[in-house]
């Protein structure tokens, strides 16, 4: 008869497996966006990558954005980064680069990027702010990149000047994630009616051809309840729990709250979680100096796992 430590252990080793998280790195994206460039050099990020997928191993990795150097010179070597994580780990986890509009989308098609995230919200001002569009122009031009995602295998008409150098693209499958932020409050507008939030994330979910749905928790304020209610309605109109991932900034305030938030995402089969190696995150271009939190750290993430399993071992759900 087996020990009540190893059967301890076999329940464990089950019940991770039952959950299998799937962690997408964004240390070198939304990580460092915030940080001061100057102390980000190309090759400190190239050892930061080297180190986080040889040492943690994520399922998935962001490591820059196509965004004006103007705005965020801190990304003005995202391409270069990309290359060189494609490079250096061939089968290695899946590479992507934020995309901010549809322009940047057919330059990131030229470059053969084939693992793309892209940006909205439930705000008009945080929109407006963040990308200079209000949320009906980021509707139309998401319209445009989810054609894109639906026939990259050819052009489409009315291509943008920048892109007319452009003669076709690859017919490799691209994958796709949205970020939709301020799920619960806006760092602008304050507190987001959850009625309104439901029908915005449902809205992404019918009319546009995204992988991923990543609800991001942009203030770091989102409560269980706001949480609970959101995803018991996402699932209940029938998003499945493999599509919805989740982005968590942290303070010492809410920590126990983001326990409550993930243990209840393992409890609904959501499985993908954004996770980051460094200490800064945030939207600094529409946060307040001081107010950027950084993002949910591998070792919390790993932490909160760990008591979740504990705990239902203890209780003899395996």
């Amino acid at each position: 008869m087996k020990s009540a430590l190893q059967r301890i252990h076999a329940s464990s080793m089950f019940m991770y497996r039952s959950i299998e998280p799937r962690l997408f790195d964004v240390s070198l994206r939304d990580g460092i966006q915030s940080a001061d460039p100057t102390k980000w050099s190309t090759e400190r990020k190239k050892e930061t990558l080297h180190s986080i997928i040889d040492t943690r191993r994520p399922w998935r990795m962001e490591v820059g954005s196509l965004v004006s150097p103007k705005i965020l010179p801190i990304m003005g070597d995202s391409l270069e980064m990309y290359r060189h994580a494609c490079e250096s780990f061939p089968n290695g986890p899946e590479i992507y680069l934020l995309v901010p509009s549809s322009n940047r989308m057919y330059s990131a098609m030229n470059h053969g990027i084939r693992h793309m995230s892209f940006i909205t919200s439930v705000s008009n001002a945080f929109q407006q702010k963040n990308t200079n569009r209000g949320l009906d122009e980021t509707k139309q031009d998401l319209s445009i990149i989810s054609k894109l995602l639906e026939e990259n295998n050819g052009l489409l008409p009315n291509i943008p000047k920048d892109a007319s150098d452009i003669l076709v693209f690859p017919k490799n499958k691209i994958t796709s994630k949205l970020y939709i932020s301020c799920i619960n409050e806006c760092p602008i507008a304050g507190k987001i009616d959850m009625d309104f939030v439901l029908r915005e994330i449902l809205f992404y979910h019918k009319d546009y051809l995204f992988d991923e749905l990543c609800l991001s928790d942009t203030c770091g304020t989102l409560t269980f309840d706001e949480y609970e209610y959101l995803l018991d309605a996402l699932l209940y109109f029938g998003i499945p729990a493999s599509k919805l991932s989740l982005h968590l900034h942290v303070s010492d305030e809410n920590r126990e709250n983001i326990q409550r938030i993930l243990w209840y995402s393992f409890d609904k089969r959501v499985d993908k979680f954004d996770v980051s190696l460094t200490e800064t995150g945030g939207c600094s271009v529409t946060m307040k100096p001081g107010k950027c939190l950084p993002n949910l750290s591998y070792d919390l993430f790993y932490e909160i796992l760990a008591k979740y399993i504990e705990t239902r071992v203890e209780h003899g759900e395996t």
